[in-house]
């Protein structure tokens, strides 16, 4: 999760480089896409993360 929360804050500082320079359409709408794609990532992990703790929990409260 550690890996998947600083791509997206490399993206976001990656967008924000290009909104600054105003040279390059391209650039900066693949950078957009690669935010998104980091984000997604990083609320998967995090989710995947969260069943997990849950699924532990109830197998402690099962063995109760």
């Amino acid at each position: 999760i550690r890996n998947a929360a600083a791509n997206v804050l490399r993206e976001c500082w990656l967008l924000h480089r290009t909104t600054q320079a105003k040279n390059n359409n391209g650039e900066h709408r693949h950078h957009q896409r690669c935010l998104l794609e980091a984000i997604r990532v990083f609320r998967h992990l995090r989710l995947k993360q969260r069943k997990l703790r849950d699924y532990t929990s109830e197998m402690v409260d099962l063995s109760k």
